[in-house]
Order: C-alpha cells, then sequence, then structure tokens
C-alpha cells in the first residue's frame, strides 16, 4: 500500500478578508494557523503536503449558488470597497472590499483539495478558509 500524505491549502487572499478584529472570524485566526503549522512543519515532513490552490473564476460560485446570491455577495463587496467599511450581510456574516478574492480564494482551495484526494494525489485535506460565511453553519 502507498502511503499518501495529507495536503494543507490556504489560499493567499483568505487574510485579506477583513472582519474587523472585534469579530470572533478576524484575519487573525487563519494567519496563526498558519505560523503555527509552518513551526511543525519539519516533524510534519512527509505526511503534511502544503499546496497552492489553482484559480477559479466567478463560474465556480456559480456552480453551488444562484445567480442572486453571487450578485448580493458582489454588491456588498463593492459598498465596503465604496465605503472602507464591512457591510454585514447577517450579524454574522460581514464583506470587506477583499471578501470578493478571499471568497474565490477559498472556493478554489475546496476544489483543488477535493480534486487532489478523488485523483488519489492525498489521502485527505485541510482547507483553511476565510470566509466562512453561511458555510459555517451548513
Amino acid at each position: 500500500m502507498t502511503y499518501l500524505p495529507s495536503a494543507f491549502l490556504m489560499h493567499p487572499s483568505s487574510s485579506l478578508h477583513d472582519t474587523g478584529w472585534g469579530h470572533p472570524e478576524h484575519q487573525g485566526r487563519l494567519r496563526s494557523l498558519a505560523s503555527a503549522l509552518a513551526g511543525d512543519m519539519p516533524a510534519l515532513q512527509g505526511s503534511v503536503e502544503p499546496v497552492r490552490p489553482e484559480e477559479v473564476g466567478e463560474d465556480a460560485l456559480l456552480r453551488v449558488h444562484t445567480p442572486e446570491h453571487v450578485a448580493l455577495v458582489r454588491s456588498a463587496v463593492t459598498e465596503a470597497t465604496a465605503t472602507g467599511c464591512p457591510v454585514e450581510l447577517d450579524p454574522d456574516t460581514r464583506v470587506s472590499a477583499a471578501s470578493w478574492y478571499a471568497a474565490l480564494g477559498s472556493v478554489a482551495a475546496a476544489i483543488t483539495a477535493a480534486r487532489g484526494v478523488a485523483q488519489g494525489r492525498w489521502a485527505n485535506a485541510f482547507v483553511a478558509t476565510r470566509p466562512p460565511g453561511h458555510h459555517a453553519s451548513a
């Protein structure tokens, strides 16, 4: 039996999604995780493979979300960009100027992970993603 490593995926745009430091899902969450993992990487050598996700476009979002939902998020990002402040879609979900790219990066990481596991490249995958949005309670 061939040993397969675990994959660790985190798109760099995830850290740009800005909910504000007072929000539980703030920018430091994934930075802390990535830093801790990097510190443990020598011990994890061979068992965890850091992977850079492939890029995707809006079509990837539209495979699983309605055009109306995608337009709502894009509109909130436009508003956050114009005002310089996060916009609340609901009490738990904030959108910032960089959230669109963070969402695309998160989708890219999930797709890359699923393909890699399905193709037998990794035994499993951990995708560190921001923003979690409505997926955090799904």
